[in-house]
């Protein structure tokens, strides 16, 4: 049996619920999580009573299902109305797993500033910010609530670590972004501490964020092993978070194998069918160990 992979609904072209569910059973691809980029309305997801054979398994993500008013996600926001927000959303988002049967529930650690969606993904030091103390503190007390609430209801919650670009940092460090390294991703989860809690490791993120703070990828992955259940997958230049595809020269898919139980997410951007198919055969050829080629570094 192969290992299931998931693949972005942003990477797919197919943008109805229905099209994505006929492209997923024409190339027996396993899964797509809906994450913020999907434009496929929340209501779709109301067609899961299809045909079994035809309807992939599913994962959502962050910022969806995409609320009526739109707003920047940040669990760890100075606005208590923001923070309102957040946790209603991911209450939400919560309530969806249960309903679907989906097993996890992963969002993006918080951030110390106040953005308008067109400039995340960009230049940040413009936008205003707040103490990195307190939004640590708002963000461990967001967790804490969640964490209650999916626990109740049997669903995992997974943190994804954020990217940190070089021009996003502040004299040389990063004061924006949290959850960006593995000494902040092992504070977080200690004071947490709860079973429900877990990450989801950006692969794209860490490359880049790697570079930036001048610390070993390898090495963050080996330090958080015991708690990453799930990974995006994606290259780019080491620069920006490009979500580029990817070939068997990729530098994680060594790694892969570690994590025989993690779920596999493929998140490259409007990718053409036959190469979402060559790069989930890559994927398999790693998990199986077939990676004596590939670099590790």
């Amino acid at each position: 049996m192969k290992t299931p992979i998931y693949v972005s609904s942003g990477s797919l072209e197919a943008l109805s619920y229905r099209a994505i569910c006929a492209l997923c059973f024409e190339y027996n691809i396993f899964g797509v999580e809906f994450g913020s980029s999907s434009s496929v309305p929340p209501a779709d997801l109301k067609l899961i009573g299809e045909p079994a054979t035809s309807v992939p398994h599913l994962l959502i993500h962050n910022y969806f299902p995409q609320p009526e008013t739109p707003f920047i996600l940040n669990l760890a926001a100075e606005s208590p109305s923001i923070r309102a927000l957040s946790l209603g959303h991911c209450a939400r988002a919560i309530d969806l797993c249960v309903e679907l049967k989906i097993p996890f529930y992963s969002f993006h650690a918080g951030f110390t500033f106040e953005a308008a969606p067109e400039q995340l993904g960009g230049g940040l030091l413009s936008a205003p910010r707040f103490s990195p103390e307190k939004a640590y503190k708002w963000f461990i007390e967001s967790l804490r609530t969640l964490c209650d609430y999916a626990g109740n209801k049997g669903i995992r919650l997974l943190v994804e670590n954020n990217v940190v670009t070089r021009e996003n940092l502040v004299n040389g460090q990063n004061i924006l972004l949290l959850g960006a390294n593995s000494e902040d991703l092992l504070k977080m989860l200690a004071e947490v501490n709860s079973p429900v809690l877990g990450l989801l490791v950006d692969m794209g993120h860490l490359k880049v964020t790697a570079k930036s703070l001048g610390f070993d990828r390898a090495e963050f992955l080996t330090r958080l092993s015991a708690n990453i259940k799930a990974f995006h997958l994606s290259d780019n230049d080491g620069i920006t978070d490009e979500h580029l595809y990817f070939d068997e020269n990729a530098w994680f898919l060594p790694h892969l194998s570690k994590f025989p139980g993690a779920a596999l997410i493929l998140e490259t951007q409007r990718t053409k069918i036959d190469k979402i198919i060559t790069m989930i055969a890559v994927v398999n050829r790693a998990i199986a160990g077939k990676t004596n080629e590939y670099s590790a570094n």
